[in-house]
């Protein structure tokens, strides 16, 4: 009826039944057919035709007695569940979907909750990060400038101490030894500068390096009675003096620039006596050196306490800085009225040695950099990887004054500056880069030296304290807790999801056996079924 066609019958079974002779061969043939055929499933493809009662029709028509239902009375009940089954299952699907669109609907607010609990903690932990390095940048800027304060009195009183200028005015009016100055003017101290830069020959470089050799041996120069070996023995003790702050070099130069008297805590790789200096920023109110050979002017002399451009050392690479002040003799006057001046004395120093007191970890450190303009703006001064190259013995590459990749850029100048995701320039390092590969917080301040006690503000002389903080270390308590979270809202979904998929199994499994409650009891013979009363019971 729902196929249109018999169970079981095909071209085959039909030409096999007819072939056979006699009723009882026929009926064997019959019964060979359909044990040997497959059950016929044709009914499951007929619209309508559902699981349950495809399911009912198989068992009406099986081919062994026994997995038939029982009587009529049975299929009838079948066809009962099924439609009871059919009616129940809108409440079914929506007691399943329910919970389900519920728990999806939950899942999306505890979501929302969740991320908006993140970021507000991420924001708040960024802010105190950010707080945190800013006031440790001012922290450090005001511990450098205070340095530099130091670096300033103490050049300032050694020019004014009256031994200190006798004993140099004494050895640069030496006559012999004064004679032999007038001529080294034209003797660069620069190392890499050849003759033909400072317009000279050959020949005359090499007689001025003879003379230089002989100004630095000079009998005056080590006769204990005379000026300038006390000279020398000041300046040591300057070195030496646990009062005065910690320096890389001390040095006294004439008015024509030239190297008269130094003191070094470490022995020069070229003896600076006799050299031209004139061109060094330290020489004149500049933070840039001039062209070696420069020969100054009276009005390029320097006149107060200055700060010089930074320098490298021919030894390390390192950076180095100069604080100078003009040596006067104040009882006497020039012709303009202004006290005689005699030359510049000067202290150099490690950039390094400015950030010793900030103590440095592998998430936060303080870095120096030089933010005017000139040839090294952006040039990071001090940094934990010179310390690096340091301890292996390495003289820093020159390519960190060289490359703009290793610079800070300056287009943003505020004091102010709070950098999230900040890129560290000094990455790119072949050797110790990949340290300082991940993105910092950092926080800038300037470094404001006070001329004057009554000056609160001072003035900027240029230089920016940076201190960086490792952005994924400072993030990582909220990255924890938001894992944290994140896996104890996974297990709660899952355990509503489970006790949701346990409560509904239960509920369609008992359904079930309320559902089936005649094919249960009746799954017996024929004899064991109560028929209804006002139903017709009809054997198999």
């Amino acid at each position: 009826m729902l196929t249109g066609e018999l169970p079981h019958r095909n071209v085959v079974s039909i030409g096999q039944i007819n072939a056979a002779s006699g009723l009882e061969e026929r009926l064997k043939a019959y019964r060979n057919s359909i044990r040997k055929s497959p059950p016929p499933a044709k009914h499951r493809d007929t619209p309508g035709v559902d699981r349950a009662l495809a399911e009912i029709v198989d068992r009406c028509i099986a081919d062994n007695p026994k997995d038939r239902y029982p009587n009529i009375q049975s299929v009838i009940d079948a066809l009962d569940v099924r439609e009871r089954n059919r009616a129940r299952r809108p409440l079914l699907v929506m007691g399943i979907l329910g919970p389900a669109i519920l728990l999806a609907v939950m899942a999306l607010f505890g979501w929302r909750g969740y991320t908006r609990a993140m970021s507000d903690s991420d924001r708040a932990v960024m802010h105190k990060a950010q707080d945190s390095n800013v006031f440790a940048a001012q922290f450090v800027s005001s511990g450098v400038a205070h340095e530099l304060e130091r670096y300033h009195r103490a050049v300032e009183l050694t020019a004014e101490s009256p031994k200190f200028v006798a004993l140099f005015k004494e050895t640069i009016n030496d006559p012999e030894l004064s004679s032999m100055l007038a001529q080294l003017k034209e003797l660069s101290g620069d190392s890499n500068v050849t003759p033909q830069q400072l317009g000279i020959t050959p020949e005359r470089y090499a007689e001025l390096e003879e003379l230089r050799e002989a100004f630095e041996a000079h009998p005056a120069r080590n006769d204990p009675q005379g000026a300038t070996l006390r000279l020398q023995q000041f300046m040591d003790g300057l070195r030496s003096d646990e009062r005065k702050p910690k320096v890389d070099s001390w040095i006294a130069i004439n008015t024509d620039g030239i190297h008269v008297a130094s003191s070094f805590a470490s022995p020069p790789s070229r003896s600076p006596i006799g050299r031209n200096y004139a061109y060094r920023s330290y020489f004149q109110n500049s933070h840039q050196d001039k062209p070696p050979g420069f020969v100054p002017r009276k009005d390029d002399r320097l006149k107060s306490t200055h700060l010089s451009g930074v320098f490298r050392s021919t030894a390390t690479g390192n950076w180095k800085v100069a604080i100078s002040t003009p040596i006067y003799v104040r009882s006497q006057t020039d012709a303009d009225g202004n006290p005689h001046y005699l030359g510049v004395l000067g202290l150099t120093m490690e950039m390094g040695d400015f950030l010793q007191e900030f103590e440095d970890t592998d998430s936060r450190f303080a870095a120096l950099v030089d933010a005017r303009e000139g040839p090294f703006q952006g040039v990071i001064l001090q940094h934990p990887l010179y310390e690096q190259y340091q301890r292996n013995n390495l003289r820093l590459p020159d390519s960190f004054s060289r490359d703009e990749k290793f610079r800070v850029p300056m287009e943003e100048d505020s004091a102010s500056d709070v950098k999230l995701q900040y890129l560290d320039p000094l990455r790119h390092d072949d050797r110790f880069g990949d340290d300082y590969a991940q993105p910092w917080i950092m926080a800038k301040a300037p470094v404001s030296l006070k001329r004057d006690p009554k000056d609160r503000s001072g003035e900027p002389i240029g230089w920016y304290v940076l201190v960086q903080e490792d952005f994924n270390e400072a993030m990582d308590p909220v990255h924890d807790l938001g894992h944290r979270l994140f896996r104890e809202g996974l297990t709660a979904l899952a355990a509503v999801f489970v006790t949701i998929a346990a409560l509904w199994y239960f509920v369609v499994r008992g359904a079930g056996s309320l559902a089936m409650p005649a094919l249960r009891r009746n799954g017996g013979s024929a004899s064991e079924i109560t028929p209804r009363p006002d139903k017709t019971t009809v054997n198999s």
